[in-house]
């Protein structure tokens, strides 16, 4: 609902959280800065250690929503703001 396809982190960045693998074109994840290789860490003020943890946060809100969240993007921690959007 945010249009990001996110994994556990890969390698050994030293970062927890949930990797970016993609991003849909206009989605709301493109709209609040995400790209293909960032670390989601928090969400919310929520950690993230992961992509089922991710997932979990975006799902408990409604779309429409915004929420905070946290990420890494070549070794440097920045913040933003995501409009949660609907299933279709």
């Amino acid at each position: 609902r945010i249009g990001a396809l996110v994994s556990g982190v890969s390698g050994t960045t030293g970062v927890i959280g949930a990797e970016v693998q993609g991003v849909d074109a206009g989605s709301p994840a493109e709209k609040a800065g995400l790209a293909k290789g960032d670390i989601i860490t928090t969400f919310n003020g929520i950690p993230i250690r992961d992509e089922i943890d991710i997932t979990a946060q975006v799902r408990s809100l409604r779309p429409g929503d915004t929420a905070s969240f946290t990420y890494v993007r070549g070794g440097t921690s920045h913040d933003g703001t995501v409009t949660v959007g609907s299933l279709e």
